[in-house]
């Protein structure tokens, strides 16, 4: 008997289970769904229902798979059965516009092994939200497109742009709010113009970056992770919530009233920044700062009441005077290494509260050989301290252990003490 409409299909395969209609659907490629779509109005619904935003090209063990077609061969070189080019394995969303498959978010995996070439209908969406590449993907194409109006987020991950063909593409997506940019080596400049929606701003990359410019006046959030950069423009920012650097190198032109520039801070971390000598944190809206590793900074002054988080860790000298002013309430956490004079720390805590959380480590070198006389200063009562003994070739243990305690009270204490160190004196003590 002939099947002419889909309530006789509907009918004929009632009696299968859905999850094993939605098992075999799952397996058919994107090439055959308009097809199977005819079969029922069931197949029709579950397909629909289907979560689109796939990943299109795939890899099984030794063989790439087209998330087209479906073809797959062991030579990555090669091209599929719907590729009409042979420079790369495959260009799936030439066939995807042909068929008139619309979608709103696209997540491309490339794996490892692979290159993929951009095709110029790769982009030939107006309805393209969000668009994540990560892998080895040339996307210099993307400067030939006149506007993309409906592309809000944007990730690439380890893909090959150029600065020339980032700057012509950016300014044609009126709508970003969020850009991501993790490992883009050719990006050796970024400018990002004023885009009124962009929020949100992450740059990572392994190599120096020589400029940096974002005119962008409503950027709340910008994380920058890089070796080093010669030039940051971020004066047109001045609605920045969170700034978060991590660097080898920062230049001098790094303002020194970092509150001053960005008055709405509520979240700073600063980490390496090697020339950074001297910082004035000032402002009643911070809530979380976070400085490590930040060696060469001679000079602070932090005065923030409202402050929840603070972290410093192995950086500065803390016998520099460095006044600091926060909330009493905040959490604390600190790290120092090699510092011996107990005195020196008690003093730049003495004004964080009791929620310290300190890791010492100390070889006990300098610790004094006579009694120790704590003058007017009182302990501090410290929440939790991590002590590690390294080893030592003159080790006080008992007199460094009568000065720390006279200095602190910490309410728990850890000790670790380095393999080299002698043990039986340390708890002989």
């Amino acid at each position: 008997m002939a099947i002419d409409t889909l309530s006789d299909c509907d009918q004929i395969f009632s009696k299968l289970l859905e999850d094993i209609i939605e098992k075999i659907l799952s397996c058919v490629t994107l090439k055959q769904r308009p097809i199977v779509s005819l079969v029922s109005k069931k197949w029709q619904q579950i397909i629909k229902s289907f979560n689109d935003d796939l990943n299109l090209v795939h890899k099984y063990s030794s063989k790439i798979a087209c998330g087209y077609c479906g073809s797959s061969q062991f030579d990555r070189h090669a091209y599929c059965l719907c590729s009409n080019t042979d420079l790369y394995h495959v260009d799936p969303f030439i066939k995807l516009a042909a068929d008139n498959i619309s979608f709103k978010e696209l997540y491309l995996f490339i794996p490892p092994t692979f290159r993929y070439c951009a095709s110029p209908r790769i982009l030939d969406s107006n309805f393209l939200t969000i668009l994540h590449i990560k892998g080895n993907c040339n996307m210099n194409i993307i400067q030939k497109f006149n506007v993309m109006p409906s592309l809000k987020e944007l990730y690439f991950h380890s893909v090959c742009i150029f600065s020339h063909a980032f700057s012509n593409f950016i300014p044609k997506c009126p709508l970003f709010v969020l850009l991501t940019l993790i490992n883009c080596d050719n990006l050796n400049e970024l400018t990002v113009p004023h885009l009124n929606y962009l929020v949100k701003l992450h740059v990572n990359t392994r190599k120096k970056i020589t400029k940096i410019e974002v005119k962008a006046q409503n950027l709340l959030e910008f994380h920058l992770c890089c070796p080093a950069f010669t030039k940051l423009d971020l004066s047109a920012s001045t609605k920045l919530q969170f700034l978060h650097i991590d660097s080898t190198n920062i230049p001098d032109s790094f303002p020194y009233d970092i509150c001053s520039t960005f008055p709405y801070l509520k979240s700073l971390c600063l980490i390496l920044c090697r020339g950074l000598k001297k910082i004035k944190i000032v402002s009643p809206l911070l809530e979380s700062l976070t400085l490590k590793n930040i060696i060469d900074l001679d000079e602070a002054f932090i005065a923030t009441p409202n402050l929840q988080l603070f972290n410093v860790i192995y950086s500065f000298k803390f016998q520099t005077p460095c006044p600091i002013v926060g909330s009493r309430q905040m959490e604390v956490e600190m790290g120092a290494r090699a510092t011996n004079n107990l005195l020196e720390l008690r003093t730049f805590a003495e004004n964080l509260g009791e929620n310290i959380t300190l890791s010492l480590e100390t070889d006990t070198t300098g610790a004094k050989g006579v009694t120790f006389q704590p003058g007017n200063l009182g302990p501090l009562c410290i929440k939790c301290i991590n002590l590690v003994i390294q080893s030592s070739f003159k080790p006080r243990y008992e007199s460094f252990l009568v000065e720390f305690f006279g200095y602190s009270h910490p309410r728990t204490l850890v000790v670790k003490v380095n393999s080299d160190a002698c043990k039986h004196t340390l708890y002989r003590s």
